[in-house]
């Protein structure tokens, strides 16, 4: 009897057991799927954003016989994993290609040297590729990596949206939020990839060390200040000439609104910086940059009036070589590089936005979604006071549809000079004539 119970007995451990071990099994499988559900939520469960752009570009440039035609078309992927305890990564590929217009202008690298530049050279290149690190510090962002950085009104710093190809740094950049209202921002990169790609020989900036320092406070409804320091540390190694762009530019810009009435709103955005040479710059230099901009909105009008100078001594010009260019000194980007003696901008620009259901056909509104704008140059040497020319631009924005967007713009810049001109002729010396359309999908 006692053998029997003590079989019974190891029976019924066994059985117990097996339950248990049977049981531990499922937990175990439970927690790796879980895991490898998890994992897979963190590695395919962000963020993805597509961007297809094509646009076609003319330029008449009286320095030329030829005309440029330009013809391409970009791709951007970009996808951003999601957070794990705060850390993610994200990557962003561009491919630019041209269509069928490769010998109808000069992309800086395609040879065609007899028509004029119009800088959208063929590229497949990384634009970012960075480990996001998110409130690890509580309301610190840290980014190490390659990335595209614009910073306030993109006037030194910028991506460069313009541009087919893209402007981005390599390094390291954290940015704070743990003051209400208050952004600051510092970042180290010791490569700056420009638009041009890396197939060019003036392409990036790569023997360099590059500080940004920004700061954004939002003081009042009506108020916002900026402050910045930015240094280029760019060596003569990166390529010819690429040290005379070394600077050290401090600045400070104030803007705001103030609504008048329910129906008038005044606007402002005041600025000034001052540059001098960099340690890397064998130039001795100390100049000067202001920008006051008073401008007024009364429902879907809005009129601008500006004074923008930069100024220069006849051999070295205030320079804003990381910037965005086409948005300011007018469309027909005659003025990418300051010239020697400064430049002086006296402008004006008027903008309409349709804010009702306008003139429709077959129930698709026409109006709605559009950005209508006129604006006109008149531009001078700072330091001669001598006329360069004027330019007029028009322009038109319209949404299509949730994922599809238009763009027209036509610019027209008539130069204040009577004497024979070459494509080594400075360029606000010709009479240049731009148009471009573009269409831009994102999803």
């Amino acid at each position: 009897m006692k053998i029997l119970n003590l079989l019974l007995s190891v029976a019924s451990f066994s059985i117990m057991s097996q339950q248990v071990i049977a049981a531990d099994i499922d937990v175990a499988a439970d927690k790796v799927t879980d895991n490898h559900n998890a994992f897979a939520d963190i590695l395919f469960g962000g963020d993805f954003d597509l961007e297809l752009r094509y646009r076609y570009q003319f330029l008449d440039d009286e320095a030329f016989v030829l005309d440029g035609h330009a013809s391409t078309f970009r791709a951007l992927v970009k996808y951003e994993t999601k957070p794990f305890r705060g850390v993610s990564f994200l990557g962003e590929l561009r491919a630019v290609t041209n269509l069928g217009t490769s010998n109808s202008f000069n992309d800086t690298l395609n040879g065609n040297i007899n028509r004029p530049v119009i800088a959208d050279p063929n590229a497949a290149e990384v634009d970012q590729a960075l480990v996001r690190f998110k409130d690890i510090v509580p309301d610190t962002e840290v980014t190490v990596g390659r990335r595209k950085i614009a910073l306030n009104n993109q006037r030194f710093i910028s991506t460069l949206p313009f541009r087919q190809n893209a402007n981005s740094f390599d390094g390291v950049v954290v940015e704070n939020r743990s003051i209400p209202d208050l952004y600051l921002h510092y970042s180290y990169a010791f490569n700056f990839n420009r638009a041009f790609t890396d197939d060019s020989p003036v392409g990036n900036f790569d023997e360099a060390n590059f500080h940004l320092i920004h700061g954004e406070y939002q003081a009042a409804d009506w108020l916002k200040l900026v402050g910045y320091g930015y240094i280029s540390g760019i060596e003569e190694e990166s390529f010819a000439g690429a040290s005379n762009l070394a600077t050290n530019t401090f600045g400070v810009n104030a803007k705001g609104k103030y609504a008048i009435s329910d129906d008038v709103t005044f606007h402002y955005d005041v600025e000034y910086a001052n540059q001098t040479d960099n340690s890397e710059n064998s130039r001795d230099f100390n100049l000067n940059y202001f920008r006051i901009q008073p401008g007024i909105s009364y429902g879907p009008w809005r009129l601008n009036a500006g004074y923008e100078v930069l100024s220069g001594n006849g051999t070295q010009a205030f320079t804003t070589p990381l910037a965005l260019l086409h948005a300011f000194n007018g469309f027909a980007d005659v003025f990418t590089a300051t010239p020697p003696d400064g430049l002086e901008d006296i402008y004006a620009n008027l903008t309409y936005k349709p804010t009702y259901d306008g003139f429709k056909i077959g129930g698709y509104d026409l109006l709605k979604g559009s950005t209508f704008r006129i604006a006109y140059h008149n531009f001078q040497a700072e330091n001669s006071g001598t006329d360069y020319g004027y330019e007029i631009d028009v322009s038109l924005k319209k949404k299509l549809t949730k994922n599809l967007g238009l763009v027209l713009e036509y610019a027209h810049y008539e130069a204040d000079f009577s004497g024979p001109v070459t494509p080594a002729s400075p360029r606000f010396t010709r009479d240049v004539d731009q148009f471009y359309a573009q269409l831009v999908f994102k999803y």
